[in-house]
């Protein structure tokens, strides 16, 4: 199952259960704990965790607390909203005072500062708001009634910073998983819902009568850069992740994410240049990110003995010594064209009559090898971009490496399994 990290189910199932044992006992607490929502800016940023909010310029990277009012709640979100916007919108849904001691001198709601912080006003009381989303048209938008078994939710639109809210539910259905700009229609928004189902809501003007759309049918004919480079990350074993804190943010590209995969494709450089006919040969390395657990890729040795540890300390992934059977990348060529290459062995053993024996095939060949990563020990290896895809246009590309044993795993003998990407990097080709 594909998992989308910046579905706020999947963060708040996770919330609890990162480890930060063995982080640096230098930072005090408040530098450790999970972050629960992240606002990115073009020039700063805001992050919100259990005790309180923060800011940090991104030229400095030093984070500061903000100053509340004595009835603002801790621990809410920030709205999804432009990074240019000089507006903040956060809002705080009931449970996240549920546990505080000071629960009943703080109002819940949505909350809005027009100075970077510094001054909040409640702009809209309410217990069980939503996603909320600021338009680039000034426009908020916001969810009601959220995560509730009874009653559907309400979408509401406010034109004048909350001063006054039209309801424009209509007959949208299921549980409101977000909301963003409509690219058909300049100004208007479509919603993105769940119901047994994945839906996009679209509507043809201000009156908002949503039409649905499977998500499968719709987001291919409306593919934008971000989903397309999107960090999928998929497993059916265990899901390792990185979560973001004050101490880790600017160490990693967590951006406006909270938790990242636990694996990482990093090639040497950001930018390479190549010319048209010769080898487009990289270096990358598999890391394995979180620093409280240890992960092993198993290495089956020259003698074809396995090396083993207990199941508790390591996984295993396998890959081969100079194929890339395993490999695939996402491209946008210099033309603008967008071509995902999936991982050929995956692909063919999904395809085969009988995947057991075409997955054994494989395993059994020379090429066949296993490498063990954790925190401190990347895996390395080099990859030749050409034997996935020919460059054959002059110009810049913007590449995604893809890794996937997700049909090509060996369970009985511990391996993890699951597929993961890489950070966007370019190849220039003269």
């Amino acid at each position: 199952m594909k998992l989308r990290l910046s579905l706020l189910l999947f963060v708040l199932m996770t919330f609890y259960s990162i480890s930060v044992a063995n982080a640096n006992n230098s930072k005090d607490d408040t530098q450790l704990l999970p972050l629960r929502s992240v606002l990115m800016r073009d020039s700063d940023v805001f992050a919100s965790n259990a005790t309180g909010l923060y800011r940090a310029e991104l030229s400095s990277k030093t984070w500061k607390r903000l100053v509340l009012p004595d009835s603002m709640p801790i621990g809410g979100y920030f709205a999804n909203q432009p990074t240019n916007s000089k507006l903040i919108l956060y809002y705080t849904p009931k449970w996240t005072t549920d546990k505080n001691t000071n629960a009943k001198t703080k109002i819940s709601g949505l909350y809005l500062s027009q100075d970077s912080g510094q001054t909040w006003r409640l702009v809209s009381k309410n217990d069980d708001y939503g996603p909320v989303f600021l338009h680039p048209n000034g426009n908020i938008y916001a969810v009601t009634n959220a995560g509730r078994f009874m009653g559907p939710a309400h979408i509401f639109i406010s034109k004048n910073l909350g001063e006054s809210w039209r309801d424009i539910s209509g007959k949208s259905f299921g549980e409101i998983m977000g909301i963003f700009a409509d690219p058909d229609h300049p100004g208007l928004i479509c919603l993105s819902a769940n119901s047994m189902r994945n839906y996009v809501f679209q509507a043809t003007d201000e009156n908002y009568n949503w039409q649905a759309t499977r998500e499968w049918n719709w987001w291919p004919k409306h593919q934008t850069k971000e989903r397309f480079f999107a960090r999928d990350y998929s497993t059916r074993t265990t899901l390792y992740m990185l979560h973001a804190t004050l101490a880790n943010y600017f160490a990693h590209d967590f951006g406006k994410d909270v938790a990242l995969p636990g694996f990482d494709i990093v090639s040497e450089k950001g930018n390479y240049a190549f010319s048209k006919n010769q080898p487009k040969i990289i270096q990358v390395s598999v890391l394995f990110l979180p620093e409280s657990r240890t992960a092993k890729i198993a290495e089956k040795n020259g003698q074809g003995s396995w090396s083993m540890s207990p199941p508790s300390s390591k996984i295993e992934i396998a890959d081969q010594k100079e194929g890339l059977g395993l490999w695939g990348l996402s491209i946008i060529s210099p033309d603008g064209k967008m071509t995902y290459v999936q991982p050929a062995d995956s692909k063919m053993v999904y395809g085969s009559e009988d995947q057991t024996k075409a997955k054994q095939h494989l395993r059994e060949t020379e090429d066949f090898k296993v490498h063990e990563v954790n925190h401190a020990k990347p895996y390395q290896r080099t990859i030749d971009l050409a034997k996935l895809y020919d460059f054959a246009i002059p110009g810049t590309y913007q590449v995604q490496l893809a890794y996937s044993n997700i049909w090509f795993d060996d369970r009985s003998q511990g391996e993890w399994v699951g597929s993961f990407r890489s950070q966007v990097f370019t190849i220039t080709i003269k």
